[in-house]
């Protein structure tokens, strides 16, 4: 499933979930990416994607 895919059907993905399957096939994301910075980056938009899949009050929940 792509990311996309992923992100379509559950609203947000955690930066954790790149480092199990089935985002792991290709390896983890230090590897596949040449720098951390990259890294940094997908976390960023990740984050910020699941910062507006789920409303501030209901992670209090």
């Amino acid at each position: 499933m792509a990311t996309e895919d992923w992100i379509t059907k559950n609203g947000y993905l955690d930066v954790g979930d790149l480092y199990e399957p089935p985002f792991k096939r290709l390896g983890d994301p230090d590897v596949v990416f040449r720098t951390s910075s990259d890294v940094d980056v997908i976390a960023d938009v990740l984050k910020l994607v699941k910062g507006t899949a789920i409303p501030a009050d209901a992670e209090a929940s």
